[in-house]
């Protein structure tokens, strides 16, 4: 239905319009009457309408006052104008103001009133038509806009490309602001994600990225400003000139209690060049890396990880003792210095996370070729460890 407006300063003209032709039977709804351009402006104000029939002249507020306030108040509306004979000039300056048509009141009959609603309501149709057009349009580019600015930031990240002159003119392109120094890059990981898409509970890989990107979106603009970028397979990543650890903390925590699901983070140095940028995701993967030894849930800061060298002759996995200790069968020593080697790697210097996995899969090797040797192997245990003592490690994640 076309929403219609009648403001005219007779009653018996205001009458007459309502009942010269059937309005509702020819899709126009009328939402009211004023008898002049105040009136009128405060049921507009509450209520909006599409036409608004007008009177040009009345006395306080006019036809050419109430048309200029509704260009204000709502620019869509459109006024149709009634006039006498003797109003021409001031039918040419509503039609200056953006009158879409006229009528003469005198002369007046319903079929030509008809034609001139009709007119101005397929005008409306149209207008509508183009502006829903051009919102998909632009929508469209602002898609299109984001998804390269986001390719060209996560070819930064991954692997540093281009010239400092060719980074800003990108940045310029894309509306990017400049970063002051500090910058940070912080990447964020669910903990645990092959597991998360088993389960299935967000029937889509795509769907679960794009909730959790809406809910680190909504923090994220609490606190700062910058580039927050789904880099896929669970893992997020955001460039910000304005760090706060307790943003980091409200993204944990919200993953956790809208999701049902726990996310680690990695956090760079603080970095001055946005050329820098490579080498700080490096970092804030590293740091990310060392949720191995922590646990899920973590927030590891890169400039606080202090690894230790690996040593070839104190490796806690020497054949030789292990060897000894399996041919005598010796299972409590054997668990005991299991536990020794697990909880000096927890309590001790740190070695990189590949280095350690490297140490305990050496194990797992020695452990399977003694197996086979007995005749044993996957499927086939002729020796095992007491379930009770099994312990899990805090980074399997």
């Amino acid at each position: 239905m076309i929403k219609v407006l009648i403001v005219d300063d007779e009653i018996l003209v205001r009458i007459g319009l309502k009942t010269i032709i059937p309005w509702e039977d020819n899709g126009f709804e009328l939402i009211g009457e004023a008898a002049n351009g105040e009136e009128a402006l405060r049921l507009l104000k509450d209520n909006p309408c599409d036409i608004v029939l007008t009177d040009i002249r009345m006395p306080g507020c006019d036809g050419l006052q109430l048309m200029e306030e509704i260009r204000k108040l709502s620019p869509r509306t459109k006024c149709l104008i009634l006039s006498n004979h003797n109003d021409f000039e001031y039918v040419q300056r509503a039609l200056r103001l953006g009158a879409a048509d006229y009528i003469l009141k005198l002369t007046m009959e319903p079929s030509e009133l008809m034609d001139k609603l009709n007119s101005m309501k397929e005008m409306i149709r149209q207008e509508a038509e183009q502006s829903l057009e051009t919102s998909r349009l632009q929508v469209k580019v602002s898609k299109y806009s984001r998804e390269a600015k986001e390719k060209r930031l996560r070819e930064l990240l991954i692997k540093r490309q281009g010239t400092r002159a060719e980074v800003e003119e990108m940045m310029q392109e894309f509306g990017l602001r400049a970063y002051e120094p500090p910058i940070y890059v912080i990447s964020l990981r669910l903990d645990r994600y092959p597991k998360v898409l088993e389960e299935n509970n967000f029937r889509s890989e795509h769907l679960l990225h794009y909730t959790v990107a809406n809910i680190l979106s909504e923090v994220f603009k609490k606190y700062s400003d910058g580039e927050l970028l789904d880099m896929g397979d669970g893992l997020f990543t955001i460039l910000t000139d304005r760090y706060q650890e307790a943003m980091v903390r409200e993204m944990q925590d919200a993953v956790s209690t809208f999701l049902k699901l726990s996310a680690s983070v990695g956090v760079s140095s603080p970095f001055e060049d946005i050329l820098d940028l490579h080498q700080a995701y490096d970092q804030a993967e590293k740091a990310l890396a060392y949720r191995f030894y922590v646990g899920t849930e973590a927030l590891v800061y890169f400039d606080r990880i202090h690894y230790a060298e690996p040593d070839a002759s104190s490796a806690p996995w020497l054949q030789e003792q292990w060897e000894k200790l399996l041919d005598i069968r010796d299972e409590a020593a054997l668990l005991d210095y299991l536990d020794r080697w697990y909880r000096s790697v927890l309590d001790g210097p740190k070695l990189s996370p590949d280095v350690e996995r490297e140490n305990w899969v050496h194990w797992i090797h020695l452990m399977d070729g003694f197996a086979r040797r007995l005749g044993g192997g996957p499927g086939k245990r002729s020796w095992t460890i007491s379930p009770e003592s099994a312990w899990t490690w805090p980074g399997s994640c």
